[in-house]
């Protein structure tokens, strides 16, 4: 199942929005926007730039999100994603929709590694 238009331009609303994100470390989240070097500007993402880049992503309909089952928590549902950095490696992100679907939660954010999560 992919997500529909409407529900990516809510998700970036959401990604965009201070109240409605955060990055779930309780969760086992690895989460390294402080590591990543934003081309732009030649100075790290951090949570801000992290989270702005995620939202652009998610609003851009060309970009292939698929869907996946947390084994923590169990059932819980997640989206994954990579983003392409011309001449570095991809960056590979994954948010979970919680609390009712009224708030994002960043599972990754980080140089991705392999293939298939």
């Amino acid at each position: 199942m992919s997500l529909s238009p409407d529900a990516r331009r809510l998700f970036a609303r959401y990604c965009r929005a201070k109240h409605s994100r955060r990055v779930a470390r309780d969760l086992g989240s690895r989460w390294e926007a402080l590591r990543i070097e934003n081309p732009a500007t030649q100075l790290p993402y951090g949570d801000s730039g992290a989270w702005a880049l995620i939202a652009d992503t998610l609003e851009d309909m060309s970009t292939e999100i698929a869907e996946l089952i947390l084994e923590r928590p169990p059932g819980a549902r997640a989206y994954w994603w990579r983003i392409s950095q011309s001449g570095r490696s991809s960056i590979y992100v994954k948010i979970q929709i919680g609390h009712g679907g009224c708030c994002v939660l960043g599972r990754s954010f980080h140089f991705a590694e392999f293939e298939e999560p």
